[in-house]
């Protein structure tokens, strides 16, 4: 029998891949009985999906660089999934946080909740397409996009674990230590690009000079950074008129 999400080798009464942790009990149950009817029901996918993205989770916070580049990868939908609950709870912290300092001059509405998803969609959007960009650019044999979001999913719930343990600290006064987080966690998200990209790039399967590889995606980065800059400004500047207007 074979892990269906990473193809490994399982065997009978195994509840966990060994290689990846998916709940593998649905397929080696219905191993357990043949040539009569099963008494035993199936397991739901939705009982097997959420352990399976706490392992992914675990596993990216606890060996990122192993996982980064590794043939065996996560399904799209287990690490596009963990990306995308660690955006709500990491908008919802950080709305939350944003009303308890606000509160004394000004109501923060829960619309502004709606615009901080929908800006880190936009922002992890844009750096994913970077990645791919350079993999379609850069490199000699380019990768799936299977494998880029599941790497790209890696760095980013690292970013996204280090920005909620940035407003806790902030929540508790330690503003110093909150910064220091914050800054770490934005560094982190401008370079896991490039440093996926380094992963990929070794043996030579690069078309450029890698130090000029280097150089191509930080101008990407500075022109992605022009148009960001000038679109929170102009919303900043709306806001801000509209805010204080009457």
């Amino acid at each position: 029998m074979q892990c269906l999400n990473c193809n490994a080798q399982i065997f009978e009464n195994d509840r966990f891949c060994g290689e990846c942790g998916t709940d593998v009990s649905a397929i080696t149950g219905m191993s357990e009985v043949s040539g009569g009817p099963r008494t035993g029901a199936a397991v739901s996918k939705s009982s097997t999906y959420f352990p399976t993205v706490l392992t992914f989770f675990k596993n990216a916070v606890l060996r990122p660089g192993t996982m980064i580049g590794a043939d065996k990868i996560y399904t799209p939908s287990v690490t596009a999934g963990t990306v995308g609950m660690a955006t709500l709870v990491f908008s919802l912290l950080l709305f939350i946080f944003s009303r308890s300092v606000a509160g004394p001059y000004t109501e923060v509405p829960f619309s502004a909740l709606l615009n901080i998803i929908f800006s880190m969609a936009v922002i992890i959007a844009i750096y994913y397409g970077v990645t791919m960009l350079m993999n379609i650019l850069l490199l000699k044999n380019r990768k799936s996009w299977q494998q880029i979001l599941h790497d790209f999913s890696i760095s980013t719930t690292i970013v996204l674990c280090l920005f909620i343990i940035a407003i806790a600290f902030s929540a508790i006064t330690l503003v110093e230590v909150g910064a220091l987080f914050w800054i770490v966690g934005m560094l982190l998200f401008i370079t896991a690009p490039i440093y996926i990209f380094l992963k990929y790039a070794q043996s030579n399967n690069v078309k450029f000079d890698s130090y000029y590889s280097l150089i191509i995606y930080f101008v990407i980065n500075a022109i992605i950074y022009y148009i960001l800059v000038r679109i929170a400004i102009a919303q900043s500047l709306y806001y801000l008129e509209d805010l204080f207007m009457f």
